[in-house]
């Protein structure tokens, strides 16, 4: 199934798998080399993140799961906001979650 990598094994080392993510779009590349482009993961190993690091991926609903405000120094998104109902409602939600001057 395109769109769908499983893997028996945890990401155990840095740029460990290698998948091709536009192999199958035809539109919106730059350059002819950009469809086969290659991409490694994780760019960092997950389990050896410092003690005191606040790191945060949970699944669930976005808008219930991140409620505390001014708590985080940033959120980073790859997939999740482009399923929002109303990206307004994300956004206000990232706004509030956010530590302020962030």
């Amino acid at each position: 199934m395109i769109g769908c990598v499983c893997f028996p094994v945890r990401c155990r080392d840095i740029n460990m798998y290698t998948v091709y993510p536009w192999v199958h779009q035809y539109v919106n590349n730059m350059r002819l080399g950009d469809q086969t482009k290659p991409v490694k993961f994780p760019d960092i190993n997950p389990s050896v993140l410092p003690p005191n690091a606040q790191f945060s991926m949970t699944a669930g609903d976005f808008l219930e799961v991140y409620v505390v405000e001014n708590e985080w120094d940033c959120v980073s998104t790859c997939f999740f906001i482009d399923c929002a109902s109303n990206v307004v409602a994300f956004i206000e939600a990232i706004y509030k979650i956010l530590k302020p001057g962030k």
